[in-house]
């Protein structure tokens, strides 16, 4: 082996030793480095309130019925969207069948202008009819359902 190669040898050899030596230090150490560089990203504050969950549940009025025939929902608080393929405002009426009866009891009034209406309501379990006010005849049956 020349002296060339002795000394480039040597020269690599040590610098693996450095190398090693420093990475041994900076492990062992009490890691305030690597703590700052590699920092992990904090939790957001909880929020003491989860948010609240809206059913959507969508209605479409045309000139010659109103679709869906039947809609099933969850008891709690629902978005009824209307929309209105007709020229001319929609008022559906969303009224509770009571059991055992034929009576209904008004429960609200949507106002769909010429284009989408959007309310929120809140629907208890039970059975639900949903019509145009101005042709009772075209219903659909809105069914709230409790969750199992």
């Amino acid at each position: 082996m020349s002296r060339r190669n002795r000394t480039v040898l040597w020269v690599s050899l040590l610098s693996f030793l450095f190398i090693v030596a420093t990475i041994g230090y900076v492990s062992a150490s009490d890691n305030r480095f690597s703590r700052r560089l590699f920092k992990a990203p904090s939790r957001p504050a909880l929020s003491t309130s989860a948010p609240e969950f809206k059913q959507r549940l969508r209605i479409w009025v045309t000139a010659s019925d109103i679709r869906p025939r039947v809609v099933h929902a969850w008891p709690g608080k629902a978005e009824i969207e209307a929309m209105n393929e007709t020229a001319k405002p929609v008022t559906l009426q969303i009224d509770r069948i009571i059991a055992n009866s034929t009576k209904t009891t008004a429960e609200k009034t949507l106002s769909v202008g010429l284009k989408t209406s959007r309310e929120v309501i809140a629907l208890g379990v039970g059975e639900y009819s949903v019509y145009d006010a101005s042709q009772p005849a075209r219903r659909i049956t809105l069914i709230v359902e409790p969750r199992q």
